[in-house]
Parts: structure tokens; C-alpha cells; sequence
């Protein structure tokens, strides 16, 4: 059953489509995503094509809206063709915080490696090797940022993660203390929220989209969101682990993306830790088997963590 805040939010959007002309004739057939209480995601029809309507609403929609828009218009001079692509604007208008964008066809990667777990890792490195493409323009060298992630610990700890497990939460935050994070790092404008089903996949051809968290930071964090996000939606843990997720991933990810050994023993380590405990199961949120997960996930993590 649709929610107040759905049934509002797509009443609004069905009243734009009556009263700007450039909608008329568009449709929407299902809600994807709601997030925040202001952002909703629908599928549907525009121009008689399958379109991705992303409708945002609050006092900061139309900002919203436009910095989405920059992002993938800068990312057009080299993504708009090819096998590494980011998706394309329809139709926009910040006014109504209306952002329409072309449907890419195939599957998601998590849903192409539940279907063919065989191909998983080839679906891996073309995770990576789109990641690689998107982020080569800004790649440079700085400073690595501990204290923006470590500043965010406490209150995810003591305010967001289940409770029964505080003690491993906390131990997971205390292995962080043992990375050596001084030294540069490979920063780049990041996709912001890259996991698996954030990109889809036709063939040999890779789509990224969900691109308004883009912002510039260090790269591997793309990577330890992804690396976690897979291994809890998709466990492997017959595999040789890493840090908790799948090696031969973890190992890929660095060789695509030319990681030297500070970021293979150091940040990428520090920074799954961190989304094991960003990502983790929040309170009265998350179901029974994710929190099986995620607590499995935490306790093969220090098993390495703890060897130092």
C-alpha cells in the first residue's frame, strides 16, 4: 500500500504532467525509490520512450535538480558513447524539481551476478573499468581526509546501529586507529553512492546513473561503497576474504584504478570499515537476514584488521 508521502509526491507530479505542455502525454507505471521524504523515483513513459522521472521536492529541489544536471552534462564530452556511459537527460525543469532521464535497458549488476554468479567477477571489473573512465579526468593527488569520516563515527554508532551488536560496532571503529591514513591518496570527482545497482549493464555495455551525490573525494571511497554493498546483498564468504569482502574483488578493483600498496593496506581497508558502520543494519530499518550479514561482514573484516 502507497504511503501519505507517496500518494502527495505523485499527485503533485501528476498534476505537472496537466499543466506544463512539454509533459503532456507522459506517464508514470511505478515508484522505484523514495528517499529522504523529498526525492521520489518513478518509471514510466516520455516522448514515448522509457524514461526515469526523478522528482524532487523541499526548498532545496531546484539546487538539487541543477547540480544532478551539471554532473552528468560534464561527464557527456566522454560518456555519451561507448561500453563506460552515463545516462542522458530527457527533459528538465528545476522550477518543479523535475529531472526526466533516458532508461537504460539490461539489468542492474546485482541483479546480472544473481543471475549468472559465474560472470561475477568479469561484472566486477566492468564496475571497475566504468569507475576508472568515470573518474580519470579529475584523478589528482591530496591529502587523505580521516577526520570527515572518523567525526561521523559516534553518532552512527550510538544514534543508527542496531544495539545488540554496539560492541562489535565500537570494535570496528577502533580498528580504524590502525591504519596509517597520513600520505596522499588519489582523490577524484566521485560517483557518491556507486554500488550495484546503480549501475546497469547490456551486454558489455556499462550505465552509470543516480549521480546528484557526485562530489570530489578520495576514490576508494567509490570502492569500499561498492565492495560492501555487494557483499552484503550478494555474500560470498566461500571465497578468500579481504577486509571482509571478496579478494579477487578487492584485488581488482586496485588493479584497475592503479592503487599502490597505501591504498590497498590502508585507505580502502579504513574506509570499508567505515561503510560497514555508514552501511549498516539501522535501527527498526533493516531486516533479520541483513543484519545476519552485516554482522558476518563486521566479524570476517576483523578478523584481518586485527593482523594489522
Amino acid at each position: 500500500m502507497a504511503s501519505t508521502d507517496d500518494i502527495f509526491a505523485t499527485h503533485a507530479l501528476l498534476e505537472a504532467f496537466e499543466t506544463v505542455p512539454e509533459l503532456h502525454g507522459a506517464t508514470v507505471t511505478q515508484i522505484l525509490a523514495r528517499s529522504s521524504g523529498l526525492r521520489t523515483v518513478y518509471q514510466g513513459l516520455f516522448r514515448n520512450q522509457p524514461a526515469i522521472f526523478r522528482h524532487q521536492s523541499g526548498p532545496d529541489a531546484a539546487k538539487i535538480i541543477q547540480t544532478e544536471l551539471a554532473e552528468i552534462n560534464r561527464v557527456q564530452g566522454w560518456m555519451a558513447e561507448g561500453d563506460n556511459r552515463a545516462i542522458n537527460v530527457l527533459y528538465v525543469n528545476p522550477e518543479i524539481g523535475l529531472l526526466i532521464l533516458s532508461q537504460a535497458t539490461g539489468l542492474s549488476l546485482r541483479h546480472a551476478i544473481k543471475a549468472k554468479p559465474e560472470e561475477r567477477l568479469h561484472l566486477v571489473q566492468r564496475a571497475a573499468e566504468w569507475l576508472r573512465a568515470y573518474s580519470d579526468p579529475s584523478r589528482k593527488s591530496g591529502p587523505f581526509p580521516e577526520t570527515r569520516f572518523t567525526s561521523r563515527l559516534p553518532q552512527i554508532i550510538d544514534q543508527k546501529l542496531d544495539r545488540k551488536y554496539q560492541g562489535l560496532w565500537t570494535e570496528v571503529r577502533d580498528a580504524m586507529a590502525g591504519f596509517e591514513t597520513g600520505g596522499a591518496c588519489i582523490l577524484a570527482q566521485t560517483h557518491g553512492d556507486f554500488h550495484p545497482s546503480n549501475i546497469v549493464i547490456d551486454q558489455n555495455c556499462v550505465t552509470g546513473f543516480d549521480l546528484d551525490g557526485s562530489h570530489f573525494m578520495v576514490l576508494a571511497k567509490d570502492v569500499s561503497r561498492f565492495l560492501v554493498a555487494l557483499q552484503i546483498s550478494a555474500s560470498r564468504t566461500q571465497d578468500e576474504l579481504h577486509f571482509g569482502v571478496v579478494k579477487s574483488e578487492f584485488d581488482l578493483f586496485c588493479d584497475v584504478l592503479d592503487f599502490d600498496d597505501r591504498h590497498r593496506k590502508a585507505y580502502l581497508p579504513f574506509l570499508i570499515s567505515f561503510d560497514i558502520l555508514h552501511r549498516g543494519p539501522h535501527r527498526n530499518k533493516a531486516s533479520d537476514d541483513r543484519i545476519k550479514r552485516s554482522v558476518v561482514l563486521a566479524r570476517n573484516y576483523l578478523k584481518d584488521a586485527k593482523l594489522g
